[in-house]
């Protein structure tokens, strides 16, 4: 466009006085800029649109141009010159709304916080220690006795919430809910220089907790080893940072080696109590061909089989955790939550095994995972029964 009117301005000026002739550039000046402005929302209304509220609207290249929200995803949907354009509209379109005032979201929080009332809840959890674990891909399919019995026996014995839904955003899935459950906002990649004093680990350590994660995988991978430090936690414990005889996709490992069980009871602090975060590993697919699974062949046999191995490994983890704690003396007073971080994705679901299992029906959400408390409050006192021991 700069340079058709570059071009048209250098003929008007030399065609000055040919009246006539001046008045059919303006006219070819005017059909370009129509043509032009046509084509360019032409192309837009190409894009296919979603419904604003579906979870698949990542997939849809006209997510990127309405919303901007990821620049290389943008710029491969619209081009350098419409980037550009967009860039731009976006910049003004920021500095001329009207933001709101620290002082009206103080106004608007005070006043939701007006109602106060406690209920026989309030303070059952006070001076507990908290053992929170996000479980790697445990879907609904897997949690029967057979393959999980601590993770069921946990369930019964404990606070079941059956409407948790899993954070699924573009990419990440493990910490997109990672990054929500810790910090209560929406995940984005780029807060990584960011002071999360609000996240959970800081508000217990203002109260006086130690607080340590732990995960088996390297410490760069999702950039954790800045985030958790980000997020306040003292310690960070990453497996495979820490010595070659530290296996992939074990669970049970966390809590058999001393120096990550104490990291989680944070056995050296001088605290009084403490707050550890637990990513498992174990579930993660594939489910085909998976070497983890070629212990024996019956597990090789269908993704089932692999999956319900994978996920008998997170259990063993669950039922030796129970175990020390149960053996230290800490299981009293620790509050334990598991959650999923998503549905087992890499699963392929059959009909006939949807239907042996029971999983799939008409009210059936992939991002409705798994959300529980375990306190030794609620154990009945017979130890590890139901295939615990």
């Amino acid at each position: 466009m700069f340079i058709i009117s570059y071009i048209l301005l250098k003929k008007i000026k030399s065609n000055t006085h040919k009246k006539l002739q001046w008045y059919k550039y303006i006219i070819y000046y005017l059909i370009v800029i129509i043509g032009f402005i046509a084509i360019r929302f032409l192309g837009v209304t190409t894009l296919e649109k979603c419904d604003s509220v579906a979870w698949d609207c990542y997939l849809f290249p006209r997510y990127y141009y309405d919303n901007f929200v990821n620049p290389k995803k943008s710029l491969g949907t619209t081009g350098l010159y419409e980037y550009t354009i967009r860039d731009v509209y976006f910049f003004i379109k920021d500095k001329t709304t009207k933001k709101i005032s620290k002082e009206e979201v103080d106004k608007i929080i005070e006043k939701r916080n007006l109602i106060k009332e406690d209920n026989e809840y309030t303070g059952i959890f006070k001076n507990k220690n908290l053992i929170m674990i996000m479980l790697e891909s445990i879907d609904n399919i897997v949690l029967n006795e057979q393959s999980m019995p601590t993770l069921m026996y946990m369930k019964e014995n404990g606070w079941d919430f059956s409407m948790k839904y899993s954070q699924l955003s573009s990419g990440g899935a493990t910490f997109a809910s990672e990054f929500t459950s810790l910090t209560g906002l929406y995940n984005t990649r780029t807060m990584g220089y960011n002071n999360f004093n609000q996240s959970l680990p800081n508000v217990f350590k203002e109260n006086g907790y130690s607080v340590s994660s732990v995960h088996e995988n390297k410490s760069a991978f999702y950039n954790r080893n800045k985030y958790h430090k980000n997020f306040g936690f003292d310690k960070s414990y990453f497996l495979l940072d820490m010595g070659d005889d530290y296996k992939r996709f074990d669970d049970e490992q966390l809590v058999e080696r001393d120096e990550v069980y104490n990291g989680i009871i944070s056995k050296d602090s001088n605290s009084d109590n403490f707050m550890s975060y637990i990513i498992t590993i174990s579930a993660h697919g594939p489910y085909k061909d998976n070497y983890m699974c070629s212990v024996d062949k019956k597990y090789m046999e269908s993704e089932y089989n692999c999956f319900s191995y994978l996920a008998g490994k997170t259990d063993g983890f669950l039922k030796l955790l129970l175990e020390r704690l149960e053996n230290d003396k800490l299981l009293d007073d620790t509050v334990i939550l598991l959650y999923s971080d998503h549905f087992a994705y890499s699963y392929t679901y059959t009909d006939e095994e949807n239907q042996l299992y029971n999983q799939v029906d008409d009210n059936y959400n992939i991002k409705n995972s798994k959300f529980l408390f375990k306190k030794k409050y609620f154990y009945d006192r017979i130890k590890y029964s139901k295939g615990l021991t």
